[in-house]
């Protein structure tokens, strides 16, 4: 097996630890500890892979030992969204264009509009 083998099989070995560290250091912050969608996973997952991949090409990782790599990884913090897919009771409907907050009460009718676009 020639280096380049060596090298693909350990950046897939690191590649493993590292997303081990941010996907425990993500859920750790949620307030239960576990994704609630397929879309949360999702975009938590391509947010680690794209660091992942800076840091690769980054060339830090080529002169660092095992422990330096995992120091590393421990260090390395990504800002990850908020995401709003715990519950709707957490979140507040807003028109942000027109600045109001939006009632969660649909009316059943509403009154004709005027010709001047008023009620």
């Amino acid at each position: 097996m020639d280096r380049s083998d060596d090298q693909k099989r350990d950046f897939g070995t690191e590649a493993r630890r590292f997303f081990a560290v941010q996907i425990k250091r993500y859920l750790a912050s949620r307030p239960r500890p576990r994704f609630v969608s397929q879309a949360e996973e999702d975009a938590v997952r391509d947010m680690i892979r794209d660091t992942w991949v800076e840091l690769r090409c980054s060339g830090v990782l080529d002169d660092l030992s095992r422990r330096g790599r995992d120091a590393l990884y421990v260090t390395t913090i990504i800002v990850f969204p908020g995401f709003v897919a715990d519950g709707q009771s957490q979140s507040i409907p807003v028109d942000f264009p027109r600045g109001q907050r939006i009632s969660p009460v649909v009316p059943r009718f509403s009154a004709p509009l005027r010709r001047n676009g008023s009620y």
